[in-house]
């Protein structure tokens, strides 16, 4: 999709190869949209060497990157009724796991225009980027040396060993939380609820095209994402177009995710599962 940009595949198990691309690096950049990437350990090991972050907005990223080492993307997913046939697919036997990912990766928008705006900051600011790279580094040693995580993993053990002890002695163990709710497992709105910035969006909130320039078209992009030929497909690639078409026409005015069904003809809950993917590759905001 960028064939200007250079783009090299290596090992990252080779621990030479992982230290020179470290070591020779200006910034790590780590723009996730997965529900498989929790904790993040990549941008503990780009602190470690001293990299300032440029990183989703994502589950334990949220924690682990601080304003003084990185920048965080915010993220955006769609409300959690839109993606519950994803779980109901996968948790049946329809979809494998790795279509299932896939798909709700397809829904994450990860803010492009504020990627942009972080990458232009760093990439215009040594001084920046190496008083950043300073603090990720005290921060990785601060945190999550092994020094550090190993004693704290212990309290914890001793923490659950007195509260079976003191459910033991009182002769029952509490239920299980989800008891007598619905199973999160097939509802991935609801057992990932908290990993992205932002869930759902107003019914009023409008949207618009953005200028595609010299960038590969719409159908230039589904094929070279293939979602078809992998069986990762979110939407039939007909309603994707019929969205887009319908936003061009409202203009610089945007239009709501109500009016761009109407003017469509595809129902609204597809429509809105839609405008996610659009606006994650920067067709629409």
């Amino acid at each position: 999709m960028m064939p200007d940009v250079g783009f090299h595949l290596l090992d990252g198990a080779d621990a030479a190869e992982r230290k020179a691309t470290l070591s020779g690096a200006d910034i790590f950049l780590f723009p996730i949209d997965n529900v498989q990437e929790t904790f993040g350990l990549a941008p503990i090991e780009a602190m470690a060497a001293g990299l300032p972050l440029i990183v989703s907005d994502w589950d334990g990223m949220k924690d682990t990157v601080t304003p003084d080492v990185g920048i965080r993307i915010p993220t955006e997913v769609p409300r959690g009724d839109l993606t519950v046939y994803l779980g109901q697919r996968h948790f049946g036997g329809t979809d494998s796991y790795v279509q299932y990912v896939s798909q709700l990766s397809a829904l994450t928008r990860v803010d492009v225009r504020a990627l942009t705006v972080a990458l232009v900051a760093l990439g215009g600011n040594p001084a920046l980027r190496a008083t950043m790279g300073r603090a990720g580094q005290a921060r990785a040693r601060a945190f999550y040396d092994w020094s550090v995580v190993v004693p704290q993993m212990q309290a914890l053990w001793a923490e659950q060993a007195l509260m079976l002890d003191k459910a033991l002695a009182a002769g029952r163990l509490p239920p299980p939380p989800h008891v007598g709710k619905l199973p999160p497992a097939p509802a991935p709105g609801l057992f990932f609820r908290g990993y992205p910035s932002v869930q759902g969006a107003d019914p009023a909130r409008l949207y618009r095209a953005r200028p595609r320039d010299d960038r590969p078209d719409l159908d230039r992009t589904l094929d070279l994402r293939d979602y078809e030929g992998v069986r990762r497909a979110f939407e039939a690639r007909a309603t994707v177009a019929a969205v887009l078409a319908a936003l061009d026409r409202a203009g610089s005015g945007g239009a709501t995710s109500a009016a761009l069904a109407t003017a469509s003809g595809v129902a609204e809950r597809p429509v809105q599962r839609v405008l996610y993917w659009l606006m994650k590759y920067d067709f629409a905001e």
